[in-house]
């Protein structure tokens, strides 16, 4: 087991040294994205439970020199730089290493801000994972904020009956009633539902 772990994490850390020569390499945003996704893909199969063993320090110290030369060597992509913060973040989280899992959420979220403006479902979707982290620290008053802040961003661009609108109504509510707001919680987490069952009557 110990073995199979090793040999994953030292495929990861191959996978993103060589994503991160190609994105640079690359000068067409799209192709960079692609390249983004795929490095998504492999970081999004970690299983936590074996990211949290005593096999990952060679990682760690691969997430961090690639945050740096992400922070300066992709600076004229910011779409590009944003995603693979977001990804990065998420691999930290992953590592239960909530300090940088934040930190790069957070730099994520003011990149996309400035690329595509305060208001942008990319920006809505990064204070959802701000509110994950947040939630995962124990934090439930800043993770209920940041779902609330998510939830809103998304009524305003997509209306409110929208899929993504349902599932952070879904979020807001898990954090409610986890703060022991079992009413308010109800509520969003029914008012989700209906949006869920609208929109399935409306493909049928």
């Amino acid at each position: 087991m110990a073995t199979a772990t090793a040999f994953t994490v030292l495929l990861v850390v191959g996978v993103i040294v060589s994503t991160l020569q190609a994105i640079r390499a690359s000068r067409a945003e799209v192709s960079s994205l692609a390249q983004t996704s795929f490095l998504k893909s492999i970081l999004g199969s970690i299983n936590p439970s074996i990211a949290r063993g005593r096999d990952t320090a060679l990682l760690r110290d691969v997430l961090d020199k690639s945050a740096t030369r992400i922070d300066k060597e992709l600076a004229n992509q910011p779409g590009v730089q944003a995603d693979m913060f977001l990804t990065i973040g998420a691999t930290y989280l992953n590592l239960g290493e909530y300090t940088n899992a934040l930190a790069m959420t957070q730099q994520a979220l003011r990149l996309l801000q400035a690329y595509f403006g305060p208001k942008s479902i990319a920006a809505a979707h990064a204070l959802n994972d701000l509110g994950v982290i947040y939630s995962e620290m124990g934090d439930l008053t800043n993770a209920i904020a940041y779902d609330r802040q998510a939830l809103e961003m998304k009524k305003a661009l997509l209306g409110n009956e929208d899929a993504d609108v349902a599932t952070s109504m879904s979020n807001v509510g898990f954090r409610l009633w986890n703060l022991g707001e079992y009413a308010e919680s109800e509520a969003m987490h029914r008012e989700a539902l209906r949006i869920r069952r609208k929109l399935l009557d409306k493909n049928d």
